[in-house]
């Protein structure tokens, strides 16, 4: 089985680094990336997806990227399910940034 993520976009959020209770740094943030196809008379579609990076990457991205820049990102997609403040069960997809390049 293979499971890689090719993705090119604009860093939409603000970039925080930070660490876990172990010490890794950590960073996530959500890309957005423009559909190829437009329809005709339609403006184009962006779609958001949420990254994460971890350890050197984090460290990376957080030293040399911001919010707008131009983002390639290589990876894994995976999935991470978590108990909201509510109480309920959710889904989330993250994009584990493996490369990145400016």
């Amino acid at each position: 089985m293979y499971n890689c993520c090719t993705m090119v976009g604009r860093i939409a959020t603000e970039l925080e680094l930070r660490h876990n209770s172990d010490g890794v740094a950590v960073t996530s943030f959500r890309i957005a990336v423009n559909r190829k196809y437009v329809r005709k008379g339609e403006e184009r579609k962006t779609d958001y997806f949420n990254v994460v990076c971890w350890r050197d990457v984090a460290e990376f991205v957080c030293k040399h990227f911001d919010k707008g820049k131009l983002i390639l990102i290589e990876g894994e997609m995976q999935q991470r399910q978590y108990t909201d403040k509510n109480g309920n069960s959710a889904t989330v997809f993250e994009l584990v940034a493996e490369h990145v390049s400016l």
